[in-house]
This record gives C-alpha cells, structure tokens and sequence, in this order.
C-alpha cells in the first residue's frame, strides 16, 4: 500500500463517486446535494492510497481555509473514503495520518473537519486527537 498525491485519472475516478460518497458519509443528508457537489468541485488535493498493483483502495481530500474563531489558516479534511473491501485495516488511519503530516510539514497548526452524527469515522477521528469544537443542530418544523 501506497499514499500519494492523486492523478488526475485518479481525480475523475472519484469524483465520479461524489454523491454515493457524500450520500455515505453524511448518513443520507446530502442526498442529491447538487450545492455539496458544487463547492467540493473547488477542491482537487487528493491524497491516495493505491495497493502494489496500483489500484485505488481509498483518498482523503484535503484543502485549506481560514479559521474564523482563530483568525488564523486551517487545514481541512473535505472527505475521507475507503472501498468496503479494504475498511478495517487501519486505511483510514493512514490517510489521515498522511493529511496530518502534509498539513504540519506545510506550517498549519489546527485542521478542521466536519463529521456528520451517526458516521462511524467520528470514532477514528477522536482516536487521532480531534474534539468537539461545535455541534450544528436541527429540528424539523
């Protein structure tokens, strides 16, 4: 297994991903997003994790923003993904680790992500050190 920048084939693979992705990761509330779909376009960093026959197991998206409570540039995590048949093997871990170290290498000192409740990786995110910073809530009316 390999983590690398991403091809851009390997960019149009997963962006044609995009609404099964998203649909998965935010537990069914994007479903059909055309607005989430838009604004992830923007974003093209892409880190890999390909196996040695150079085959796609999962990415991590990765950007940059500023963070308003701070006054200060923030890494992002957009969205982490890895094919069912190779979850479980500490892939996800990696990828992360992977964006981590690109972040701290280029100077950030924070990175933010946004989990959606019920999303299982929230557990893998809090075994990497994130916390709670907000929690949006909502009720139907």
């Amino acid at each position: 297994m390999t983590i690398r920048s991403a091809t851009y084939e390997e960019i149009v693979l997963i962006k044609s991903y995009g609404e099964k992705v998203r649909d998965e990761a935010s537990m069914g509330y994007l479903k059909n997003s055309t607005v989430a779909q838009e604004e992830l376009q923007a974003f093209n960093n892409y880190l890999v994790s390909v196996n040695h026959k150079g085959r796609l197991e999962g990415w991590i998206l990765i950007g940059e923003s500023m963070d308003y409570y701070h006054n200060d540039p923030v890494g992002i995590i957009l969205e982490l993904y890895v094919f069912k048949s190779h979850r479980n093997k500490g892939l996800g871990k990696k990828l992360t680790k992977a964006a981590l170290s690109y972040f701290k290498q280029i100077g950030l000192r924070r990175v933010h992500l946004n989990v959606f409740a019920g999303n299982h990786a929230k557990k893998l995110y809090e075994k990497l050190g994130f916390a709670d910073v907000s929690t949006l809530m909502e009720k139907k009316i």
